[in-house]
């Protein structure tokens, strides 16, 4: 596991802790490994030149990489701590919000409704690690690959690097094994200073292979943020939840009522009270005043009925910011991706920042269209149609505002095209920079 040689958030210590010998044939057995095999289906100058048009790329910023831009933010949250809970498998879909009358979601509904919510927002991919590494580093998921467990762990130019900046203290908090998905190692890499997992709880609290419960892990987080806050430095946490997925644990002794419902319905609300409890242990400490709250899933589920090849609920997410005295109530409604999470909340907390990302600020400005994957799917959306490319064969385009069955990509070969260029230009252009070591900044 290369993750257990990274140690340091100082990029040279930990490469000396790597053997030449395994990387190297380790690099070479994933190059051959069908699933990190390179995207490339259209030309890379091509891809490049359309996401430099998309971003707004000045050429100014060429020596960093042909996205870059300079993102001025409003800076109203300037100061102020992060805390970032990535939800496991909270697909929009649960949600009294967005349609569900299972009420299993009552405070994520709530928080909404007092919040800034993105409603429109879309998961980069289906697995955690895509979850992670869009929210934190906003680059998009590579279809199949696995880009936090590359051999050579890549610099990313997202939260724990700008915030650091800053003088952010950065931490991540996960349920269960750091190692998992190599976290630790890529987390460690990559400007986060400490990371608490299944090592730091008290064993008899360990209640399956997922680890503690939920609510347990933020309970513990509570003194460590304590500690943070007394320094002079503003922290940067994320929470990483574990209690929605199999297997299903629920405590019987933390206070919580199980509906009378199924299982599935059961750990949904479980998940949802310990989004309370977090709530509710945070306002009772110094800094909870002086913190930007962001609450977004790793990605969805499949739940519900869904229409085309890509399931809508898999990748459609809550995105939700509260700043207590700051965000007055207000609804988005633009489309929305992981990856604007970073610059969108970034722009609340400084002035001016590179943003060498796929992510937009969205309370500046809005997507024509988004790019998201399905393992062996691609999705490119705008706010009328769909376009799914399938790297197994065949191409279709929906008209998916009306549920619409019928595929139009022969009534529309200029725009199925388009949607084809740009879907294949981002992931093309997020494999070049990582190629080419073109995600970090100078």
């Amino acid at each position: 596991m290369i993750g257990t040689a990274y140690f340091s958030s100082n990029s040279f210590i930990n490469q000396l802790g790597l053997n030449p010998v395994f990387t190297l044939s380790r690099s070479w057995l994933d190059s051959h490994d069908p699933q990190n095999k390179q995207l490339h289906w259209i030309d890379d100058n091509l891809a490049l030149q359309t996401m430099s048009q998309i971003f707004h790329h000045k050429t100014s910023m060429d020596s960093i990489s042909p996205i870059a831009r300079i993102e001025r933010g409003e800076a109203i949250c300037k100061g102020r701590n992060v805390v970032m809970v990535i939800m496991e498998s909270m697909s929009a879909a649960k949600m009294k919000r967005f349609g569900s009358t299972d009420s299993i979601t009552p405070f994520l509904d709530s928080l909404a409704e007092v919040s800034w919510s993105f409603d429109s927002t879309f998961s980069a991919g289906l697995h955690t690690y895509n979850g992670i590494y869009s929210s934190l580093f906003a680059h998009p998921a590579l279809m199949k690959k696995h880009t936090m467990e590359l051999i050579s762990i890549p610099q990313m130019a997202g939260f724990p690097n700008i915030l650091k900046r800053q003088g952010y203290q950065s931490i991540f908090f996960t349920t269960h094994d750091e190692m998992f998905d190599n976290m630790s190692g890529f987390l460690s890499a990559n400007e986060v200073s400490q990371i608490v997992g299944q090592k730091d709880y008290p064993s008899k609290e360990i209640k399956s292979t997922l680890g503690v419960p939920d609510e347990f892990m933020f309970r513990y987080s509570i003194p460590i943020l304590n500690e943070l806050a007394s320094k002079r430095h503003p922290f940067f946490a994320t929470f990483m939840t574990g209690s929605d997925h199999d297997p299903h644990i629920i405590p019987t002794d933390v206070g919580f009522v199980k509906p009378n419902k199924k299982e599935q319905l059961q750990i949904v609300s479980y998940a949802d009270w310990s989004l309370h409890k977090l709530m509710e242990y945070a306002s009772k400490q110094s800094w909870y005043n002086n913190t930007v709250f962001v609450f977004v899933a790793d990605h969805g589920v499949n739940w519900g009925k869904n229409t085309y090849e890509i399931a809508f609920s898999s990748h459609h997410i809550p995105f939700i910011i509260f700043a207590p005295g700051i965000t007055a109530p207000k609804s988005f409604s633009k489309l929305a991706l992981q990856t604007d999470i970073f610059p969108t909340v970034t722009s609340l907390l400084v002035d001016s920042f590179v943003n060498n990302t796929f992510g937009i600020n969205l309370l500046k400005e809005k997507h024509n269209q988004i790019v998201f994957s399905s393992d062996d799917k691609l999705a490119c959306m705008n706010d009328s149609l769909l376009y799914i490319f399938n790297t197994n064969g065949g191409e279709k385009l929906y008209r998916y505002r009306k549920n619409d069955l019928n595929d139009y990509g022969t009534t529309f070969p200029q725009i199925k095209n388009q949607m084809y260029q740009t879907a294949s230009s981002w992931v093309q252009t997020s494999q070049w920079l990582l190629m080419h070591n073109k995600t970090k900044l100078p």
